[in-house]
């Protein structure tokens, strides 16, 4: 017995031992294998374990600002911070009313964020520091669990002024839609895309990584040539006359004419960036460079200067203006009022169709395609906007007589604002075609300085000669001519009218719909402005004269005072040194 009990027990031990081995061993191949695949698995079989264990959430770092030419902030980004929840900790919290309160947000949308089977769900992008205040402060008051509200800071984009300039300005938003300087610079402006990463803690809990150190680089400030009072002034003018008239639109455009700088871009109806959504896209667009139409009467500033310059005439040379009705083939040409004989002075005085068509005839269609070219027309300017117009300006192979006739006084081609504003500055800079720009500078955060815009002249167009004596010719028009609507209070000025009717359907020039222009600069002896009007589908009365030219006239007077351009005619007496015999 006592040898079988021995045997027994002793074979108990060896079974005992083989198990306690076998488990040492399974667990060095487990050891083994774990320290295979993590120094030695494929890359592949990595990445795996990584996902799994590790994710990672992009946080932007913020978009530069964009300031006026004063560095008064039009566009800003302002911390703001994006709010996630886990769902899976929430409990027996369901007061989803109290969060749709707190958020903004819908409460059946909160319902369906805190009841997704997600571990970690964004609540709200770009929440306000109150909200995120109140948050914090419902989730001690109700005994939720701390980790069930993440915060993520990040930013915000914010359009201080509002409507100030919007379509020059643009937008931008989370779903990289972008317009206006916001999309032209926008590789400048955005700041680095950092991505955080966020580590697991099991049972399906995330957080951030607490040794992550990111490097980040905010986005570059722009300067932009815009004056934000000279912007404010022109959109008050603006909206003040489209009103007035009934009309569907307007735009004016304030250049310096000198170096080629927009002081104000302005457009009504006016949309705000910081809702951009509730208005419609075609608001969004920068239509002072977009759009393109018939300027109307403005454009004989150009052929007349174009025929001077090239000899076909000078500003005293006559023409016969049919006693205001002129055939050309089936198309009669009518003047406002008639007239027999003008000199071209005249012409330009009081804005002669007829006038105007007789010149062309001397100068001859290729060589009128030629003026029209170096004043600009048919090409962009070059302006830093995202999308600029050509305009239309047909070869002079296809103009018929006819043709030549109505583009002579503006009609049969079509130009943008910007194109307008950047022909006219030839006559003030007295013979220079100057590049129109918008971005003064670029910044960094180590105050470096970037001039995007250095290159400014183009080439001289006409002589400083033909410049004054066109500027003459535009200084009465406003002082005798069909412009004296447009006279500033205090200060000379030159400038044209313009009234051009718009195209039907149908291919012919409605009898109902206008568009009024005008364009000009102040003051004459050293102009510090020019501005471009125009105003589309006014009701009631339709002359560039009576609907723009008065728009002309606040902007120039207004402005030329915010510059503190004296009045002319003024004489300051200064204090001089008191006579001895007193």
């Amino acid at each position: 017995m006592r040898k079988k009990e021995k045997t027994s027990k002793t074979n108990c031990v060896i079974r005992v031992r083989v198990i306690k081995y076998f488990f040492y061993i399974c667990l060095l191949l487990i050891m083994g294998r774990a320290f295979i695949i993590q120094n030695f698995s494929c890359p592949a079989l990595k990445q795996i374990t990584l996902n799994t264990y590790s994710k990672e959430i992009s946080i932007k770092e913020k978009r530069g600002t964009i300031f006026d030419r004063n560095r008064e902030v039009l566009a800003i980004s302002v911390d703001a911070w994006d709010v996630a929840v886990r769902p899976d900790l929430a409990n027996d919290f369901k007061n989803y009313r109290l969060i749709s309160e707190i958020t903004g947000l819908k409460e059946s949308e909160v319902r369906k964020k805190m009841q997704s089977n997600s571990n970690f769900v964004y609540l709200k992008r770009q929440a306000s520091k109150e909200e995120v205040e109140k948050l914090c402060r419902l989730e001690k008051d109700n005994n939720i669990d701390t980790r069930f509200f993440e915060i993520l800071k990040t930013n915000k984009r914010v359009y201080p002024n509002k409507t100030l300039g919007a379509p020059v300005i643009g937008f931008t938003n989370r779903n990289n839609q972008r317009t206006g300087i916001e999309y032209q610079y926008n590789q400048l402006l955005e700041g680095s895309n950092t991505q955080i990463p966020i580590i697991s803690a099991g049972k399906g809990h995330w957080y951030k990584d607490p040794d992550y150190e990111g490097k980040t680089r905010p986005g570059k400030n722009i300067h932009l040539t815009i004056d934000k009072n000279i912007q404010y002034i022109a959109e008050k003018a603006l909206e003040s006359s489209v009103n007035k008239f009934k009309a569907l639109d307007g735009k004016a455009v304030v250049i310096d004419p000198n170096t080629g700088e927009i002081l104000a871009m302005a457009q009504y109806p006016f949309f705000n960036p910081n809702v951009y959504w509730e208005s419609s896209p075609q608001s969004w667009n920068n239509r002072n460079a977009l759009d393109a139409f018939e300027p109307g009467s403005i454009l004989k500033v150009f052929l007349a200067a174009g025929a001077i310059e090239k000899n076909y005439c000078n500003k005293n040379s006559i023409f016969y203006c049919q006693n205001g009705s002129y055939q050309i083939g089936p198309v009669t040409i009518r003047d406002t009022k008639p007239h027999k004989w003008l000199q071209v002075t005249d012409i330009i005085k009081y804005s002669s169709n007829i006038g105007a068509a007789k010149i062309a005839e001397v100068v001859g269609k290729k060589p009128f395609y030629g003026i029209l070219k170096d004043f600009g027309f048919g090409e962009k300017t070059g302006l830093d906007v995202p999308v600029e117009t050509t305009g239309i300006l047909r070869p002079p192979e296809s103009w018929t007589k006819v043709d030549t006739s109505n583009i002579a006084f503006g009609q049969g081609m079509a130009a943008s604002t910007i194109q307008l504003a950047s022909a006219v500055s030839v006559i003030a800079n007295k013979g220079f075609l100057i590049k129109p720009y918008i971005v003064k500078k670029i910044t960094d955060q180590t105050g470096s300085e970037f001039f995007p815009n250095s290159n400014k002249v183009k080439k001289r167009i006409i002589s400083e000669k033909t410049a004054s004596i066109i500027t003459s010719m535009m200084e009465k028009t406003i002082t005798e001519g069909t412009g004296t609507n447009a006279a500033p209070v205090g200060y000379s000025a030159a400038g044209k009218t313009g009234t051009s009717q718009k195209l039907e359907p149908n291919g012919k020039y409605s009898r109902k719909k206008y568009i009024s222009t005008f364009f000009g600069f102040a003051p004459v002896k050293d102009p510090k402005i020019a501005v471009v009007i125009a105003i589309n589908e006014p009701k009631e009365d339709y002359y560039g004269g009576v609907v723009a030219a008065p728009v002309f006239k606040e902007i120039t007077t207004k402005t030329l005072s915010y510059l503190n351009i004296l009045p002319e005619g003024i004489t300051i007496a200064l204090r001089g040194t008191p006579d001895e015999g007193r």
